[in-house]
């Protein structure tokens, strides 16, 4: 992943960065601050709800973010959620997750 966006940004791509992995967007970060990278080539892309808190501290922090909410028919969201929890188990617990930090 890494490789692969250094490497888009190096030949000049806007890149939308689609990622709720904090260790990726710190890393991230991480080359922007070390100006390997510009803010204005990059924007973060993330599902609503998933960490509100990460995205309004991205935005406070100057980043683009960009809020994708899934709609559509029921039986849509049902297979784009069990795409996401085939590709990665672990997400079957952050919509669990999201409502404990909304009560926060």
């Amino acid at each position: 992943y890494k490789t692969l966006v250094m490497s888009l940004l190096q030949k000049r791509y806007y890149l939308q960065i689609a990622t709720h992995d904090k260790k990726l967007i710190n890393w991230v970060i991480r080359q922007e601050r070390a100006g390997l990278i510009s803010k204005n080539d990059f924007e973060f892309a993330m599902l609503y709800g998933v960490d509100m808190k990460l995205a309004r501290r991205l935005l406070k922090m100057g980043y683009k973010v960009v809020i994708y909410v899934i709609f559509g028919e029921a039986r849509d969201v049902e297979g784009y959620i069990i795409r996401r929890i085939i590709e990665k188990p672990k997400y079957v617990f952050l919509p669990v997750q999201a409502v404990f930090r909304a009560f926060r």
